[in-house]
């Protein structure tokens, strides 16, 4: 059951005004889901094509896919390669959406596959997700390798034809060596501070300057793992608005975004569990949870939508941020690196 908070009529007409992008979501596009995106007041999203695992062509199919379904929904989503297609599905009502992976496995050891790939839509990859790859090493690896010299050439190309970096699932090593081999700034899409939340899955103080000050963006997210300071308890809204307030501080307000990871509608249960609870295949990054973590409650409860993005807004409102921080945080700073990376 969602958890609905009244806000203030002035604070939801101005987020409904307003660029709402989302750093990370892994929602598939049925008509339920842009219904719901519409109702959030979401402009875009970077959001997942494919399954963190996928080969080469097993992603290119699923690029496919992902189009396909667009295109059922035209009435209310876009794919978007550019900033200003983002600002125009603004202005026409629908949501834009960022083809991303959270996984640069479907490259494989082949770097022409990444032009097929851009070619196909993509415009945003992590370089691994929480294991090894022949890139570099992911955030649950026992030793700490760093960058590959593929992964170095790699991230030559997708500056050069224009792919973001994201490195939210890296290894600290992995995200400290991509950041100094860009030639252009990079993402965090989705991750909060490990100083605040001890999560192998958040970044070190160390990490998230380094990307600052090659002018990289941050995105606060909002998975209950990474939120929970204290493992026994759910995490709240205030939890996600006490993470973006640490990382304001920490590095400005020009490097900080919001990155849901709101996979809703994503994964059926038993795909999850597998996944994520306690003896799960990726369970290094929620192992030290209580009994609350639950399918159910991998979200705070105020925030446990795309529906009450709102929520967020409204929180920004309370902790003193003003309407031109609030749409930085919202998606400005993510669409200047953007710009950066794809071109006007």
């Amino acid at each position: 059951m969602m958890t609905t908070i009244d806000i203030d009529p002035n604070v939801l007409a101005f987020h409904e005004e307003i660029v709402i992008f989302d750093g990370l979501t892994s929602s598939p596009i049925t008509a339920e889901q842009a219904e719901r995106m519409q109702q959030g007041g979401l402009t875009g999203a970077n959001m997942t094509a494919s399954w963190v695992d996928a080969d080469f062509q097993t992603a290119a199919q699923a690029i496919a896919k992902v189009r396909r379904d667009i295109k059922m929904q035209n009435d209310k989503v876009l794919v978007a390669t550019t900033v200003a297609e983002i600002v125009a599905a603004k202005q026409a009502g629908r949501t834009a959406i960022v083809i991303g992976f959270q996984n640069g496995k479907p490259v494989e050891d082949e770097i022409d596959f990444l032009d097929v790939l851009f070619h196909m839509g993509l415009r945003i990859m992590q370089l691994t997700y929480n294991e090894k790859n022949y890139i570099g090493d992911g955030c649950t690896e026992l030793r700490d390798g760093g960058l590959s010299r593929f992964g170095v050439d790699l991230i030559h190309r997708m500056a050069e034809i224009g792919v973001v970096v994201d490195l939210s699932h890296c290894s600290e090593q992995t995200c400290l060596d991509a950041i100094n081999a860009s030639s252009v700034p990079v993402i965090i899409s989705h991750a909060n501070p490990s100083a605040l939340i001890p999560n192998p899955r958040n970044k070190s103080d160390k990490t998230l300057e380094a990307l600052a000050e090659r002018g990289g963006v941050v995105g606060a997210c909002a998975w209950s793992p990474l939120l929970a300071r204290d493992p026994h308890h759910r995490p709240t809204l205030e939890d996600l608005l006490d993470s973006i307030d640490y990382l304001v501080a920490l590095l400005g307000i020009d490097h900080v975004g919001i990155g849901t990871d709101m996979g809703e509608g994503t994964y059926v249960k038993a795909i999850w569990d597998a996944l994520y609870l306690h003896n799960g295949e990726h369970s290094q990054v929620t192992r030290m949870l209580g009994n609350w973590w639950q399918f159910e409650t991998r979200f705070p409860e105020e925030v446990s939508s795309v529906v009450n993005l709102p929520h967020i807004t409204a929180g920004l409102v309370r902790r003193g941020y003003n309407e031109q921080q609030i749409k930085q945080l919202w998606g400005l700073n993510f669409l200047r690196v953007f710009e950066q990376v794809w071109g006007a």
